[in-house]
């Protein structure tokens, strides 16, 4: 009996504990929109990043910009 108090203790404890280490001040909500100009200027810091760190393949370098639009889809 000693014994299952123990373990029962125990998983309520570690099921609680995950909040503890959980941070505040910061959101997980909507944040502003951004223009389309900042997205394709982003999307092209980005691939050259993974460019220059050799994720991806040099050709890549070349590729052009596509166009930015918002889509809407079941998963939101």
């Amino acid at each position: 009996m000693k014994k299952m108090i123990h373990v029962f203790a125990a998983v309520i404890v570690l099921s609680v504990s995950g909040y503890a280490f959980a941070g505040a001040g910061h959101s997980h909500g909507a944040s502003e929109p951004v223009s389309k100009e900042q997205v394709t200027e982003r999307a092209a810091a980005v691939k050259q990043q993974l460019v220059n760190s050799e994720q991806i393949a040099s050709s890549w370098a070349e590729a052009s910009r596509g166009t930015a639009e918002q889509r809407s889809t079941s998963a939101g």
